[in-house]
């Protein structure tokens, strides 16, 4: 195998990062990659599984005679070193749905249900079969070693063929590093062959493993093949061509760390070790075993060409629709959110009791717009709500398509479509508490388009997409969170509310405010409660005008209300007039050049940004 990437600062150039590496797994073999510190350890593990989405690969990869492509992915499982699991499934339903979905078709519901179970057993998780996975952050749910073992389980539920694991021992304690080994010997001895890296380990761990390929920097073989009883095989090699004795007491991993001038007190090798093995009868030999095994594959592909043809169809072609695998995704999503019932309604209650019951009074109709401008505050707690779902499910989701589960399509269908009843379900929770609390306008096509445009659109839907956008655009958690105040702020300030259009700077309302679909929410909203409704001025609300002597209030003032909205209450008086600055509620939205006759363009352009995103 040869592997290359292009080149950082020169564009013309490349970086070898693997140099003629060959080798082979067994059935019923451990095999440890092993090497200096970017030596090419886990790059290699990512093209034997076929992970490598750039770089020039040179050379071939096959288990029996199937090479890399889709088939490749449904024979080899791969073990990461990161552990990331859905928090909110059992081991059980983790397993299950990883058989469900990369074991064959055609393979009974119930026999996948079962060999589920034989993998639980060997994992040893017989009593934590129906515990939740839990959050290592929060310390609720399975321990590191036992994560550990779900990660291998997930794989081993495919059935596959070969398993490549990604430092499986990383971040355990020795103890725990032990109980993986264990669990790989035991694997090994179930005719599973498996290739695995690891970074310096204890003696009694490098001791299990059967084979051993050992790289050097750039990528190169030092050695590849058996460790021997005691690793005495692999020291021998060593001691031969000319390393310092093994101390009876010393760990064999690093002593040929040290040899190569890797291990944590070597100094460099004066050693062309990568020239010595290329010269050994040790190197012929695994190169004649090599040809070996792959004349015996080619020779069964020959005189068995009918069996090999099944086994290919079987695996392009006995496997899940995309219908039936978007339809188990949805599944779990649906599962794991209803078991994290994070939704909340604390918004309805602050701003129902805020402007608890407004009156029909100018400084009510006032209360009524600010309460109904507020309710863009659900639309950032939404928001914040979806987001961490969505990057959560992301993680391992990343995994999943990586390894042939499902598609990123599949993905984006389950993940858009689960958020909608839970969102409009808590929508609709604080529409009943706000709208009567606040008291607004009771007729029923009022009644009914608040609901349609607060729940069924706009929050439940637009605020959702909005959410997942960003969070879709954005690598963590921590800049998803920081972009949403920004965009959320900008909505609100030049939704025409706080500003309005007459008011706004000509750059803004040019086009911001045009595109932003807080200006159509909100208008729908407010023209849809006070439109038609009547204005009752109180006596905060009048403003009193003194008249010209023996001048009525009507006389005086006729002018004005040519022009002016609102109403004279006494127009006979000729010493103070009453005057109501408002008649209708039309009269307040009509200053943010607002119209009721907007309100469904209005409906129908916030669907559009929501079917947009």
């Amino acid at each position: 195998l040869l592997y290359s990437v292009p080149h950082p600062i020169d564009k013309q150039a490349t970086l070898q990062l693997l140099d003629h590496v060959s080798g082979y797994a067994c059935p019923g073999t451990l095999t440890a990659l092993m090497g200096s510190s970017g030596a090419g350890k886990t790059t290699l593990l990512d093209v034997l599984a076929g992970r490598k989405t750039m770089g020039t690969i040179e050379g071939s990869v096959a288990v029996g005679n199937i090479t890399h492509g889709p088939s490749f992915l449904k024979v080899s499982g791969y073990v990461e070193q990161i552990d990331v699991h859905n928090k909110d499934a059992t081991v059980r339903e983790a397993l299950r749905f990883s058989a469900y979905l990369r074991q064959p078709k055609s393979v009974p519901t119930q026999e996948k249900d079962e060999y589920c179970e034989y993998v639980i057993g060997l994992l040893e998780l017989d009593d934590l079969g129906d515990a939740l996975i839990g959050d290592p952050v929060s310390g609720i749910g399975l321990s590191m070693e036992e994560r550990k073992r779900l990660t291998i389980g997930i794989e081993l539920a495919a059935r596959p063929k070969i398993l490549f694991l990604d430092e499986p021992t990383s971040g355990l304690d020795s103890q725990a590093a032990m109980n993986i080994v264990r669990l790989l010997e035991n694997l090994a001895a179930e005719g599973q062959a498996l290739v695995v890296t690891i970074h310096q380990p204890s003696a009694t761990l490098f001791e299990r493993f059967d084979r051993l390929l050992l790289l050097g920097r750039g990528g190169k073989t030092i050695y590849f093949g058996e460790t021997g009883n005691n690793c005495q095989t692999l020291i021998d090699y060593f001691e031969r061509n000319g390393a310092d004795k093994c101390g009876a007491e010393e760990n064999p991993a690093e002593y040929i760390l040290d040899c190569i001038g890797a291990g944590a007190t070597a100094a460099a090798s004066q050693t062309d070790w990568f020239a010595i093995w290329k010269a050994s009868p040790e190197c012929q030999n695994e190169v004649q075993k090599a040809q070996r095994l792959r004349d015996e594959s080619a020779a069964y592909v020959n005189n068995h060409p009918k069996e090999v043809a099944k086994t290919e169809e079987t695996l392009q072609m006995d496997v899940l629709t995309f219908n039936q695998k978007t339809k188990l995704v949805m599944r779990r999503f649906f599962r794991s959110y209803w078991r994290s019932p994070e939704y909340n309604i604390i918004v309805g209650f602050i701003l129902g009791f805020t402007f608890y019951q407004a009156p029909n009074t100018p400084s009510g109709a006032s209360n009524r717009v600010f309460a109904l401008y507020m309710t863009s505050i659900l639309g950032v707690v939404v928001v914040n709500l979806v987001q961490p779902m969505f990057v959560l499910e992301r993680e391992y989701s990343i995994r999943e398509v990586s390894s042939g589960t499902y598609s990123a399509l599949s993905f984006g269908i389950s993940i858009t479509t689960v958020e909608i009843p839970f969102a409009v379900l808590a929508s609709s929770v604080f529409f009943l508490i706000f709208y009567w609390t606040v008291g607004l306008n009771t007729e029923s096509d009022r009644v009914g388009y608040f609901y349609a445009l607060l729940v069924n659109v706009v929050f439940s839907l637009f605020c959702v997409s909005f959410g997942q956008l960003v969070a879709a655009f954005t690598p963590n958690l921590l800049i998803a969170s920081s972009i949403v105040p920004l965009c959320t702020s900008i909505l609100s300030l030049f939704c025409g509310v706080t500003i309005s259009y007459n008011a706004m700077p000509a750059f803004y309302s040019s086009w911001l405010y045009w595109i932003d679909p807080y200006h159509y929410f909100i208008e729908g909203l407010i023209t849809n409660d006070l439109h038609g409704q009547a204005i009752v001025c109180d006596d905060r609300s009048l403003v009193a005008i003194l008249p010209p002597n023996n001048t009525t209030c009507l006389a005086y003032m006729q002018s004005y209300l040519n022009v002016a909205p609102g109403q004279l209450l006494n127009p006979t008086a000729t010493t103070t007039c009453q005057y109501c600055p408002m008649q209708f509620g039309d009269d307040y939205y009509a200053t943010l050049s607002w119209s009721f006759d907007n309100r469904w363009r209005n409906f129908a352009l916030i669907a559009g940004f929501y079917l947009f995103k």
